[in-house]
């Protein structure tokens, strides 16, 4: 939730903004706002909000920006310090809709930050640690600039970016790049597909769970991304075409793409057990579960005009989920009869799994075909 949220509106700016309390004190507001003012370091912006009028930002964000960021249990504290490098910036937009709006809550903590040996004031925001941007400037020399609705650090010995000013998340388009090559290694698929960030941002707020049942076939069915996964399939079918792959090494195409995005739990992800993903926010994120990387599959196989469909995997410890791809006449392994259709298996959640192979875990257990 934190991708592009900027300072604090402007209603709440105040010459405070740069002067934090002497000694660390208890967080007098509720929640952390949303912000029109930007914050960088050397020119690079890092995600930003506002508390009690002052910019604030995340302990573990300053990691991409030249600070070591280490916690320590036993002694209930968080540790920065400035360390140099090569800035790695995070994505940062503006959204103008979080303007003045509660963007997590402040909650209790026991846990202090210190700063280069010293304590600074911290906030427990969801569960994360956050500080006062303007205690950085003990490492660096810190300005605002009024006209550009900004706050920019210069930290000494490194490198300063040329200045961009942050784009609105309303607007804004996230390209995404993905490198991709086969175990075997016979090509390398390197291209870059360019999402609306505002489209990650709908799939998001859109409810997941339905009286306790979740319509798996609802996320693949959805219409709202249907032209970014034409985008994809176009440029896979671009490169299977210059690879010289027939129809059946293109399906292996696909597979092998989606596999290769790296695994996410759910749990460890979204905070959740279970939360299925549009096919958009699979690519935005560029990692997904079992579910999210099979719908993922499954929509992308029926835009290159194969049959496919999902295959809920039942009995066991646990639910799976993975893609039944209807027998093109060169498959063999494992399948799921349907009708006159037989729906071979096609595991997506690793790289190395071949359309038929089924781990073992998942052998000889039963599937609910789901078409959409």
């Amino acid at each position: 939730m934190w991708n592009g949220i900027k300072g604090v509106a402007a209603a709440l700016l105040c010459a405070a903004l740069f002067s934090a309390p002497a000694v660390p004190s208890a967080a007098e507001a509720a929640f952390a706002l949303g912000d029109d003012t930007a914050a960088y370091i050397n020119n690079c912006p890092i995600p930003s909000f506002a508390i009690n009028g002052q910019t604030a930002v995340l302990a573990s964000d300053l990691e991409s920006y030249g600070f070591s960021c280490t916690y320590n249990d036993y002694l209930r504290r968080v540790d920065i310090k400035f360390i140099g490098g090569e800035i790695t910036p995070l994505r940062v937009w503006r959204d103008r809709r979080s303007y003045g709006l509660a963007v997590a809550e402040l909650l209790p903590t026991d846990i202090e930050a210190w700063l280069d040996g010293e304590r600074i004031t911290s906030f427990n925001a969801d569960n994360m640690t956050a500080i006062y941007f303007a205690d950085l400037a003990r490492c660096g020399e810190l300005r605002r600039d009024e006209a550009r609705r900004a706050v920019f650090l210069t930290l000494p010995g490194m490198a300063e970016a040329e200045y961009r000013p942050v784009e609105d998340r309303s607007t804004a388009m996230a390209p995404l790049h993905f490198c991709f090559s086969p175990p075997e290694g016979r090509y390398a698929w390197d291209f870059t597909l360019t999402l609306p960030v505002a489209l990650y941002d709908e799939c998001r707020a859109v409810s997941r769970e339905e009286n306790g049942v979740f319509n798996y076939a609802a996320y693949a069915a959805d219409p709202r991304d249907d032209l970014y996964i034409a985008s994809l399939a176009a440029c896979l079918a671009d490169a299977a075409g210059r690879l010289g792959l027939g129809p059946h090494e293109r399906t292996e195409l696909a597979l092998g793409f989606v596999q290769s995005l790296p695994y996410a739990d759910d749990l460890d992800a979204k905070g959740v057990e279970e939360y299925p993903n549009f096919p958009a926010e699979t690519l935005f994120e560029q990692k997904g579960d079992c579910e999210d990387k099979a719908i993922l599959l499954a929509c992308l196989l029926k835009e290159l005009g194969v049959d496919a469909a999902l295959l809920a995997i039942e009995g066991g410890a646990g639910g799976h989920m993975a893609v039944g791809i209807a027998d093109d006449g060169l498959m063999t392994g494992a399948y799921y009869p349907d009708g006159g259709k037989k729906y071979f298996y096609a595991e997506t959640t690793g790289p190395g799994w071949e359309i038929g192979s089924v781990p073992l875990e998942y052998g000889g257990r039963a599937a609910r075909i789901i078409e959409f």
